[in-house]
């Protein structure tokens, strides 16, 4: 629910915001042209310098705002300040300004507050509208255009927030939320090299800001968090001891910063928004995560056991005080570890929760188009089944499943059933596949866009639009193909935008997700004793549920691998599966 006060604050703008500030210093009126002019040039001189000298940036930002009362040059000033750790020293600033000034700089600073309460409750789409009422008193308030960018994120829409924190960058350039957020998103969708480059900047700003300080600096969180995602992309590009030197710098000035902690109590790590020590603990734990990650991969084995333990240990904590859960440890590194089966099972269900919450206040939108498919015959009996992935490109996911559509393909074209009442299998079975990964141009991508009966490049989509198609498609069953894997977006799939959810081929271990129904395995992956351990019911398929695609695959389907005995009423966790049973039991559904 909205305030009262904030429905006053929200009807005030409309009123008297209008769009015709496009003047960046035209934001009071009662100084005069000269004066402006001057405070335009000293803004513009701090901007520049902000990323190489801070301290000669900070004193032309004081000196514009002394001569023109601006919000800008405001901001940025408090950033510098925040960003050497001297967050409270800012309200000397703002002294010696008219009300009116200092009542728009109030409605300011309660709209942003009012929208990151709603962030939090993941209210997205309300949250943006608070922080459009500050870009309409402030159209370059650099808090705003990040925080705007970020709940657009949290939508799914990374390409607006992409635009919004470059745009944000444009008048800080060393606002580090901004800077972190625009390095993650290519970090997330496979630009490891892009990536690489921003954080690497963000780091060697820290290293200008401690090199300033009279004492030893502690990491602001935002360069913590740039310090430990640069380790792990150069992980990910395979510089290995890149990656661990990075860890080892970072692990010890975090524990400097305990220690400063421990020896005075007012000394803070440089934001206002987090609890100084719990963030250093839980910044250590993520780093011992990572780095047993990157040492296993290399075997540096010296204290590994120990530093597995403690960040299981401390996951597992974490996920009994708070539920909803993102890292250290997570589903997919609990496959590689010995984690037990209940403890996988845990740490899935708490990442799950994670996405689920991220889209708990959406709805999905009908359409009253419908999906149309070519060459349908009026006796068939259709069964509509959707594939969702990042990776349908030059990847291992593309290459496997190629082989299920040259098989429909094949049969296809060797066959010209006519018979009357019922269709066989092969022309039955409609694919629809739904890629929210890049576009890369390969050989494997365009294969795909032409095997499938319906190609959709979500890549751009909302969450509750990708997931809005999907449930207007009116699948039978929608195949998750990537789950708890890199890039993915389970919050799609946590609309539940299809009434059969089925994790396949990529992630072969438990969910723990309420949104998914069946897990498509063999008795080897999962042996029946374990069944109790997922979250799903199993589909299990002989003699294995991963399809490769080979020259002589049509005599696989001579074999019986797609033809098991099917029941239905799965009163065990697991059963038999085929494309036949399928078929014929949505035949049974509409009788």
């Amino acid at each position: 629910m909205i305030s009262l006060f904030s429905k006053f604050v929200l009807c005030l703008i409309l009123i008297t915001a209008t769009y015709s500030q496009t003047d960046l210093y035209n934001l009071v009126d009662h100084d005069s042209f000269i004066t402006k002019e001057i405070s335009m040039r000293r803004l513009e001189d701090g901007i520049s310098v902000m990323k190489s000298a801070p301290i000669e940036s900070f004193s032309s930002l004081k000196s514009s705002f002394h001569l023109h009362p601006n919000i800008l040059a405001l901001e940025n000033s408090i950033w510098i300040l925040e960003l050497f750790g001297r967050g409270d020293e800012d309200y000397h600033l703002k002294l010696n300004v008219d009300e009116k000034f200092q009542e728009k700089l109030k409605i300011i600073r309660s709209l942003i507050g009012s929208g990151r309460s709603e962030n939090s409750k993941g209210n997205f789409k309300l949250a943006i509208s608070y922080f459009d009422a500050v870009l309409q008193l402030c159209p370059f308030h650099p808090e705003a255009l990040f925080l705007k960018g970020s709940s657009f994120e949290r939508l799914g829409k990374v390409d607006i927030a992409a635009v919004l924190c470059k745009r944000s960058l444009q008048f800080n350039p060393i606002y580090t939320k901004s800077m972190l957020n625009l390095a993650s998103f290519n970090h997330k969708y496979g630009q490891i090299e892009d990536s690489i480059l921003l954080y690497e900047e963000g780091v060697e700003l820290y290293e200008l800001f401690a090199n300033l300080q009279p004492e030893r600096y502690v990491l602001h969180d935002d360069f913590v968090k740039m310090s430990a995602n640069l380790a792990l992309a150069y992980f990910q590009q395979g510089n290995l001891m890149q990656a661990i030197t990075e860890i080892e710098s970072l692990s010890k000035s975090l524990v400097h910063g305990l220690q400063m902690l421990s020896h005075n109590e007012n000394y803070e790590l440089g934001s206002n928004d987090i609890n100084q020590g719990k963030f250093i603990r839980d910044s250590l734990t993520m780093l011992r995560g990572n780095e047993v990650i990157i040492k296993r991969s290399v075997c540096m084995w010296e204290r590994w056991e120990e530093n597995y333990v403690r960040i299981k240990d401390d996951s597992l904590i974490f996920i009994e005080s708070q539920s909803v859960y993102f890292g250290p440890l997570l589903p997919f590194d609990t496959l590689l570890f010995h984690v037990s089966l209940p403890e996988r099972l845990i740490i899935a269900k708490a990442t799950a929760q994670y996405h689920q919450y991220a889209v708990q206040s959406y709805q999905l939108q009908s359409s009253e188009i419908a999906v149309e498919l070519e060459n349908l015959q009026p006796l068939c009996v259709y069964l509509k089944i959707g594939l969702i992935s990042y990776d349908f490109n030059d990847h291992p996911t593309t290459r496997l499943i190629e082989g299920i559509f040259r098989i429909i393909t094949d049969y296809r074209s060797r066959y010209n059933d006519n018979e009357i009442g019922e269709c066989p299998w092969y022309k039955s079975a409609k694919i629809f596949v739904f890629s929210y990964g890049k576009h890369d141009n390969s050989k494997y991508r365009i294969a795909l866009e032409s095997l499938a009966d319906k190609f959709y490049d979500i890549i751009t989509f909302s969450h509750e639009e990708a997931a809005s198609l999907i449930f207007n498609s009116d699948l039978d069953a929608l195949l998750e193909m990537q789950l708890h894997t890199l890039g993915n977006r389970l919050e799609i799939t946590a609309l539940k935008p299809c009434p059969l959810v089925i994790n396949y081929l990529v992630y072969p271990g438990t969910s723990g997700a309420t949104f998914v129904d069946y897990l498509f395995a063999d008795r080897i992956v999962v042996p029946v004793e374990q069944v109790l351990h997922y979250s799903e019911s199993l589909i299990y398929v002989a003699p294995t549920y991963q399809i490769s695609y080979y020259d002589d695959h049509n005599d696989y389907i001579g074999s019986g691998i797609l033809s098991s005995s099917v029941d239905f009423s799965c009163e065990t966790k697991y059963c038999h599966i085929s494309i036949h049973a399928l078929i014929e039991k949505k035949r049974q559904l509409r009788r």
